[in-house]
């Protein structure tokens, strides 16, 4: 549909109140099997289990402005907090390096082709160099895992809270290649900056950590990166199987498509059905969403999300649409959801997470064709309405410098509580999104 059609489609549907073009599928088939996927998760959730659920994605997942953090505040909210989830050992997620390693890149498949989200480093230097060649990552939560690489001829690495004698001596050196997990338990009054020394006696890879809290709760696990499509999941190395299964969802996500231009119908069902079984032969436990992205404007689209659906349908696992239920390329853009072209604005985050919320809420009742809900602008404490509490939130915090990105009253993203959040939150006072 041209730009000018959609413009035209979307203020005539504010008009009337009416229904969108419902694209690909079309209303009835905007979900699939929704009840069924998240039930044995809300089941355990509400026995006050802990429920694992990880996202597999792009950078529509990845990125500052995504949904993904809002919506982890809302299921920890709901449900209580089980911990951060998992953290890729990589200059992009906090840990700094000192010369002699090597590192997957974001926004880049490295080869070879490690880890869950292809964020990985190794390095085969010695303790004592003339330069230093150790890093550091602080521990998140007391409770952490290390995922690392087994693999024949692997070195040693020490683990030691900063420059305190170390907790580990741990070697990769293995008959065959796997993850190896480290697990330890940090006292409140411990130090938890981690620091990792190779031994020089091999190669060692460090892959990430996943960060815990012994309570019942959500732990949410992202595994996304900037200009993945499909096929760079499809294409990882054994080490993708072993952080899967050690993560052991109940439940996974999987939102991909922006970046898959190249694929026609029939390739992308082979390779998203591709992906689903290699997800079922690694966590054969766990439910699987798969997500139809938003509409970007982008003409591979369609395609693309017909084949999900399609694997969806064929697979008997969860659908879930964005690109017709989440509104047309225009209403994103008049609301201030993107940050440029292609990737959400914290706003659009907020909208997006609050989409996908209700959904869950609903099993999928909230998802259809009708022009969507916008996001309750200036909703500061994530309860899904726009209320004094929340002008409380903003009041409380106005004037302040390099605020939380994710939860508070810094609407536009800009580290400050300033007057141009207030004009945010005035605009949307009186919102109400809440699930009755």
């Amino acid at each position: 549909m041209p730009s000018s059609a959609i413009a035209i489609s979307l203020i005539a549907a504010m008009i009337t109140g009416g229904t969108v073009d419902p694209g690909p599928g079309g209303g009835s088939s905007l979900t699939l099997n929704l009840k069924e996927s998240f039930a044995d998760t809300k089941a355990k959730l509400a026995a006050e289990g802990t429920a694992n659920i990880l996202f597999l994605g792009d950078s529509l997942t990845l990125r500052d402005g995504s949904y993904w953090p809002y919506l982890q505040t809302l299921f920890q909210r709901e449900y209580g907090n089980a911990g951060p989830g998992y953290q890729p050992f990589s200059q992009w997620t906090g840990v700094t390096f000192d010369s002699g390693w090597t590192y997957g890149y974001i926004n880049a498949d490295t080869t070879p082709r490690r880890a869950i989200d292809g964020l990985w480093a190794s390095s085969t230097s010695s303790p004592w160099p003339p330069v230093s060649t150790g890093a550091s990552m602080f521990a998140r939560s007391d409770d952490v895992e290390i995922h690392y690489i087994l693999q024949p001829s692997g070195g040693t690495f020490t683990i030691s809270p900063n420059s305190a004698p170390p907790l580990a001596f741990i070697n990769t050196a293995a008959t065959a290649s796997g993850v190896g997990i480290w697990s330890h338990h940090f006292a409140p009054t411990d130090n938890r900056l981690m620091w990792f020394q190779p031994q020089g006696n091999g190669q060692v890879i460090i892959l990430g950590q996943n960060a815990k809290v012994n309570a019942p709760g959500v732990r949410m696990h992202r595994a996304a990166n900037g200009g993945w499509g499909v096929g760079n999941f499809v294409l990882r190395d054994y080490s993708f199987d072993g952080q899967v299964a050690a993560l052991e969802p109940d439940l996974i996500f999987v939102w991909l498509g922006q970046n898959d231009w190249a694929y026609n119908f029939t390739g992308y069902v082979a390779s998203m059905g591709n992906l689903v079984t290699r997800l079922q032969n690694a966590a054969p436990g766990a439910e699987i969403v798969l997500i139809g992205t938003y509409d970007s404007n982008a003409n591979h689209l369609g395609t693309v999300v017909s084949a999900v659906r399609e694997v969806a349908n064929q697979r008997n696992v969860g659908y879930l649409d964005v690109y017709v239920s989440g509104g047309i390329y225009a209403f994103y853009s008049i609301n201030g959801y993107l940050d440029d072209v292609v990737h959400f604005s914290h706003l659009g985050g907020r909208y997006i997470a609050h989409h996908l919320w209700r959904a869950w809420k609903t099993d999928g009742e909230s998802v259809t064709n009708t022009l969507p809900i916008p996001a309750c602008s200036g909703d500061a404490n994530l309860d899904n309405k726009t209320d004094g509490s929340d002008l409380t939130v903003l009041l409380g915090t106005f004037g302040g410098q390099n605020m939380p990105r994710y939860i508070g009253a810094d609407f536009n993203g800009d580290g400050r509580v300033d007057s141009s959040d207030l004009s945010i939150l005035l605009n949307g006072f009186g919102c109400d999104q809440s699930i009755k």
